[in-house]
């Protein structure tokens, strides 16, 4: 985006339901946010909508592998590394299942008992709601039930987007080790761009912006990847969990 219109096109990008998160980037490319829709056409569309209203150009980065999406502030222990296929398709759900969905995408009650709320308010037994999320749990569908850390207020300011070309017999060694890194909460696979050949995103957290420079030179020496890249994030434009079947 040109600077003066970036605030400008952020907003409408903003605006969209399927928008999570919209960051302004230190990088000739300035905006990034994340898109979810139900299949890559409907993403397709989706963008080429914002640039008929926008008369600007973008681009979709689709996660190809998930190396790591958790991150584990100031643990001195390695992480487990994993590789996380993209999922190859959807699973039904009927409406009860959707009404439970739209019940847990709420914050869930500090409770000893959290689901008996949530079963309350359904109408149903809380052994069925528990069993629900194990079987959803075990599919794939639920990634984990956890507290959400505000990072920000623990210090942790500062986070760069490390960029990598990983050749493509290394890549997913290279994914591998740095999902090991504690200060990493994100790290994917995507297509790189004609002018941006990047294939390796890491998203890594520290107290400074030279922190997170060093955390990532030391990281680039260790996988010896000559072409490398830092975006800084700047403005937090949108940050929200995403609300899946919304009801009209």
């Amino acid at each position: 985006m040109p600077p003066e219109r970036l605030e400008e096109v952020a907003a409408l990008v903003s605006e969209l339901p399927g928008v999570t998160h919209n960051y302004a980037r230190q990088h000739a490319y300035n905006l990034w946010f994340t898109l979810t829709a139900r299949s890559e056409g409907e993403i397709d569309e989706i963008l080429a909508a914002l640039r008929r209203r926008t008369g600007a150009e973008f681009h979709s980065l689709p996660a190809l592998t998930v190396y790591k999406i958790r991150v584990f502030f100031g643990s001195p222990e390695e992480t487990p590394a994993t590789v996380a296929p993209v999922s190859a398709g959807p699973m039904p759900f009927s409406e009860a299942d959707k009404q439970l969905v739209r019940a847990l995408q709420e914050d869930i009650p500090l409770s000893p008992r959290p689901f008996d709320a949530v079963a309350r308010e359904l109408g149903l037994s809380p052994s069925v709601v528990v069993a629900k999320l194990r079987a959803w749990s075990e599919a794939g569908v639920i990634r984990r039930i956890a507290a959400v850390v505000r990072h920000h207020q623990m210090g942790y300011t500062a986070n760069g987007m490390a960029v990598f070309v990983a050749p493509e017999d290394r890549i997913d060694e290279w994914g591998k080790r740095l999902a090991q890194l504690p200060q990493v909460s994100h790290c994917y696979r995507r297509p790189p761009l004609g002018d941006f050949p990047y294939n390796l995103f890491a998203m890594f957290h520290g107290q400074s912006g030279e922190e997170v420079r060093g955390l990532i030179a030391r990281a680039a020496a260790d996988l010896r990847a000559a072409e490398h890249n830092v975006l800084f994030s700047g403005k937090e434009f949108k940050k929200v969990s995403m609300r899946y079947f919304r009801e009209s």
